[in-house]
């Protein structure tokens, strides 16, 4: 007999199976829009996408947008530090602030 205890009663049923999506998460300047056609060419039968519950940059929440992703794989995109705060120096996405900045004034600048 099985420990009621030990079984994972909680799980919801549709975990098993196929994956049915693809969610790219990522910083700014970190390839994201690159991987996702990447991801599209090699999985032309599952949906992708650049969100889970907000837009890839942001910071995601289980709560947010009120869906079940169980069966989908969420994919997280790192570049180099060195070469992602160069290109972010570059092109400060959401940050104008940061823009055209001297390389310390840009790496102290509050966030």
């Amino acid at each position: 007999m099985k420990n009621k205890k030990n079984s994972d009663t909680t799980r919801p049923s549709n975990t098993e199976g196929p994956i049915l999506d693809i969610r790219l998460l990522g910083e700014r300047n970190s390839g994201t829009n690159w991987i996702t056609a990447v991801l599209e060419q090699c999985f032309p039968t599952i949906k992708t996408s650049c969100r889970l519950t907000r837009w890839k940059h942001w910071f995601q929440d289980d709560g947010v947008d009120g869906k079940v992703h169980n069966r989908t794989l969420v994919v997280a995109q790192f570049r180099d530090p060195y070469d992602w705060s160069a290109a972010m120096r570059k092109q400060p996405h959401h940050s104008p602030s940061h823009l055209r900045k001297h390389w310390k004034d840009f790496m102290t600048k509050t966030w």
